[in-house]
């Protein structure tokens, strides 16, 4: 196990510790046993809509490329990817659905740049909104900073990504012989960002709505505990843990995400036991369905094409 990876985790679980510590484990037990269970039934249907946006998502950057696929299994192949990310350090595992756009004649350049659009357009919406949350929250000045810093960060990636250098460096130094197996990625990228655009309008647009729907399960989750917190404000919050989720100090963002929430909410007058208890019960929620679906996946023999 690599070094980093292990300084990784225990800064993760240190993180956790730390917060449970100063918070008290008994005042987050305390809130645990304040659920709800009436909410569960829409909890999991904002999990299955918030899949499916996702499918659809999916779908309109299949079908630009020519591909029919049917959302069903778009669905299916991001749910696994997304179950295997949480699994697999750095997120690495949502790569995974590369692998299974093979299973529908998509090569692998074009589902690599399919996944990195996808994910490219995620950060980008998510860092517009975080910014008009520090705008709300932490005034005009440190959120000037922080904007320049985001469209740095995302000028950076993007002449990174089009740099005709940049491919060229990967090919000879990286790839090697296995570049073959990317062969059409620069025909694919170029295809999207000339003459497919309006299809990266609908997939912003699409990126949104999983950003309510996935902000819905941490509201509905607060109103089990019968905490009622504006949605506005759990979507810019939303937004921005899942950038700063994105600070590679820890495993996925863990701990990081949820000192972080425990902060945020504290701005608009959230218990902070409250605020990371019900961070932790996401935090169960997502595992849950990871092993879940999973589980069904390989016991019960989906097709996943």
């Amino acid at each position: 196990m690599k070094k980093s990876l292990i300084a990784k985790i225990i800064i993760s679980i240190a993180i956790i510790f730390i917060l449970i510590y100063k918070i008290g484990l008994n005042s987050i037990i305390s809130n645990l046993q304040t659920i709800n269970l009436f909410f569960l039934p829409a909890i999991i249907l904002m999990y299955i809509i918030n899949f499916y946006t996702a499918g659809i998502n999916l779908k309109v950057l299949t079908q630009a490329i020519g591909k029919k696929i049917n959302i069903h299994t778009l669905t299916k192949y991001h749910i696994i990817s997304w179950a295997m990310g949480l699994w697999v350090p750095g997120k690495i595992g949502e790569f995974s659905i590369i692998y299974l756009f093979k299973k529908k004649k998509i090569s692998i350049g074009e589902g690599t740049v399919i996944h990195i659009l996808d994910k490219a357009i995620t950060i980008l919406t998510f860092s517009i909104v975080s910014i008009v949350g520090f705008f709300i929250f932490y005034g005009i000045e440190k959120s000037l900073e922080i904007s320049i810093i985001l469209l740095i960060v995302f000028l950076i990636g993007f002449t990174f990504l089009i740099s005709s250098k940049t491919r060229e460096f990967l090919k000879k130094y990286i790839l090697r012989k296995h570049h073959l197996l990317f062969k059409g990625f620069s025909k694919t990228l170029f295809l999207f960002l000339k003459k497919k655009k309006r299809f990266l309008l609908i997939n912003i647009l699409l990126t949104l709505m999983k950003l309510v729907f996935s902000s819905a399960i941490v509201w509905l989750i607060f109103l089990s505990t019968s905490t009622y917190v504006n949605i506005m404000y759990v979507i810019i919050f939303n937004s921005m843990l899942t950038i700063i989720s994105l600070i590679p100090i820890s495993l996925g963002g863990l701990g990081i995400r949820e000192m972080s929430a425990v902060l945020l909410y504290k701005i608009i007058g959230i218990n902070e036991a409250t605020t990371l208890s019900i961070y932790i019960i996401v935090l169960i929620f997502n595992y849950i369905i990871s092993i879940s679906s999973i589980y069904l996946l390989k016991e019960k023999k989906i097709k996943t094409y």
